[in-house]
């Protein structure tokens, strides 16, 4: 399992056994970190669950504009920033997969660039998890 540089994020590749162990230390790395942010810098958070659907454009309702927002699901994740239509990071597959964002009010519009299925939440048997976050300085 490969890492990326700065943040140690995993970077499972298709071949690699991913071991529960493995994703709960992740996990558990990121809600320390999500934990911390929100201590400095008074932080909101946003937390959704979806089922997946065939659609090429998913609409995610906030109570507020997120600072960052983090998609996970299907083995696949995406980090995106409100002043990008592109995803920051994210697995190779979900990087690759012509996703892009845009902003709406308190809307985040997630869309395929073409007119295709977002590949990744097209699985209706599989669930993904929306993260939005807010620090009240911004």
């Amino acid at each position: 399992m490969k890492q990326t540089p700065k943040y140690h994020f995993p970077q499972w590749d298709p071949e690699d056994k991913i071991l529960r162990t493995d994703f709960n230390q992740f996990a558990g790395g990121v809600e320390d970190a999500l934990k911390q942010i929100i201590k400095t810098h008074n932080a909101r958070i946003f937390l959704i669950t979806k089922q997946g659907n065939a659609e090429s454009e998913l609409s995610v309702p906030y109570s507020f504009i997120p600072w960052l927002t983090l998609i996970c699901g299907n083995n696949q994740w995406l980090l995106g920033c409100h002043k990008s239509n592109y995803p920051l990071a994210g697995s190779t597959d979900a990087l690759n997969s012509g996703i892009e964002f845009s902003w709406r009010s308190q809307e985040l519009l997630i869309r395929h660039r073409g007119s295709g299925v977002i590949p990744w939440f097209a699985d209706t048997s599989k669930y993904y998890s929306i993260l939005g976050i807010v620090p009240w300085e911004i």
